[in-house]
């Protein structure tokens, strides 16, 4: 798999794969991906050729204009809109295109940028006021970055911003407003081998809500080369150390980056509920040392692992067919459920959103801002979860996890409804390396070379002399 930015946290993530449905009533079988987005990829970046229309710009001093009509309902004959892609949503913009033309009259030329020249080319459209792309794609980090020197406010996404997984618009949002609609909404989930739990005499369908109940299940789940759960802590750990911390319900930083919040008792709780689940060997170091979450996930796939935490995309790996994923489980014993918190009655879990906004420079701010809010209606919302759009993707509308269809080929989308109720934050960019630190802390622990103290007081020291390196820069 290729990398790909989490939150563009300049630590090496794993790209998703699109996943195809392969029937309505039944479970995916396609290929899976990643949750933690934006890939490399060595797709051309070339501008389209397609028309330019000009029709009223929407754009105000407070965002861009709602229309009353519904999505798709308006004419928008000789309009061509220019859409930037990530890999991750271009067939999904591609067959939103075409739904959205086929209503309106309009066209959509969807490209990919790839994601090493996309910052380059988001500067450059800034610096050259450059109207070319009309729709632009949108996560964390690009909205950090650019903001509204790029992108058009959207307010409240034409009053369909509750409708929304509320953590995903916020991956989307800077300084309190929102920049673009989020496409999807994944998030890390906890997965185990149902046939292992029942082995080892513990019930497949009451699995502990903390992490120290989990741990006192290792001795049964750890079965030769087969590891309790398989994590890659010493790769792309800093993931997982949010997922415990989410759990807590705190930030781990202020919205500029500038100050270190997790140097508390949270943080200090969650170093502390991580080295234990060393010390107990839930964590063995297969799964730790592994080099991303698409290998734990074919460590889950062969039985080397009773349990992993994992994203929506590598759950559909175990239940596919094809030989490149290794799965000897049968897809019976794949099972799902929220994420585990620190302490009894909590659950913390970190959100993979990405999404499409408005260039600012556009002329054709009236259908962008149209074409966007069609890829969040219940209509083509249901068609990407279903695998109706090129790929299957979790739905960032909250209503599509109970569309009956939905429930009955997608039997993620119950625990996917309950895990958006938890803390999901993954932070944004920053002008600096804050993840470094934390694969010291957690590789370090992994060895047991140091203690949870230790990790927590050397982490937050190194962190905090970043900030201070930086804002004296």
């Amino acid at each position: 798999m290729t990398n790909q930015d989490r939150s563009s946290e300049n630590v090496s993530q794993p790209s998703r794969r699109s996943i195809l449905k392969a029937g309505a009533a039944t479970a995916f079988l396609g290929v899976g991906g990643s949750g933690l987005i934006a890939a490399c990829t060595s797709s051309s970046g070339s501008k389209a050729s397609g028309g330019s229309s000009s029709a009223t710009a929407t754009s105000s001093a407070t965002g861009a204009a709602s229309s009353a009509a519904a999505p798709g309902s308006k004419s928008f004959a000789g309009v061509t809109l220019n859409v930037a892609c990530n890999p991750t949503d271009i067939q999904p913009a591609q067959a939103a295109g075409e739904a959205w033309a086929a209503k309106t009259g309009g066209k959509v030329n969807a490209k990919v940028i790839p994601y090493a020249e996309r910052a380059t080319d988001y500067a450059t459209m800034i610096v050259n006021k450059d109207p070319f792309y009309d729709v632009l794609f949108a996560s964390s980090d690009f909205v950090s970055n650019f903001g509204d020197r790029l992108y058009v406010d959207l307010g409240d996404i034409n009053g369909q911003v509750n409708g929304l997984v509320p953590a995903a618009t916020k991956q989307l949002t800077k300084g309190g407003k929102v920049y673009a609609a989020p496409l999807f909404a994944d998030m890390e989930l906890f997965i185990y081998n149902k046939a292992d739990w029942t082995a080892a005499g513990l019930d497949p369908n009451q699995i502990p809500g903390t992490w120290e109940e989990l741990y006192a299940f290792a001795p049964k789940l750890n079965d030769g080369k087969r590891e309790a759960c398989v994590v890659p802590w010493n790769s792309i750990g800093v993931n997982y150390w949010k997922c415990y911390y989410n759990s807590f319900g705190q930030p781990m930083f202020n919205e500029d980056m500038t100050q270190l919040m997790f140097n508390n008792d949270a943080g200090l709780q969650t170093w502390q509920a991580i080295e234990q689940g060393f010390k107990t060997k839930w964590y063995g170091q297969a799964g730790s040392n592994a080099a991303g979450d698409a290998d734990t996930q074919l460590l889950f796939n062969q039985n080397l692992g009773a349990s992993e935490i994992n994203t929506t995309g590598f759950w559909a790996e175990a239940l596919s067919t094809d030989p490149q994923y290794k799965v000897s489980i049968a897809k019976t014993d794949v099972g799902v459920t929220t994420m585990p918190g620190v302490k009894s009655g909590t659950s913390g879990s970190i959100i993979v959103a990405e999404g499409f906004g408005i260039n600012k420079f556009s002329k054709q701010q009236e259908a962008a801002l149209d074409f966007i809010l069609y890829t969040i209606t219940p209509e083509f919302q249901k068609k990407l979860v279903l695998g109706q759009a090129g790929t299957s993707l979790p739905p960032s509308l909250l209503a599509t996890n109970s569309d009956a269809d939905v429930v009955s080929a997608y039997p993620i989308a119950p625990v996917l409804t309950k895990q958006a109720k938890s803390q999901l934050t993954s932070t944004g960019n920053a002008p600096y390396n804050w993840n470094a630190p934390f694969i010291l802390g957690i590789t370090n622990i992994s060895k047991g070379t140091w203690t949870a103290d230790q990790a927590h007081a050397e982490t937050a020291k190194a962190v905090q002399k970043l900030i201070v390196q930086y804002l004296s820069s």
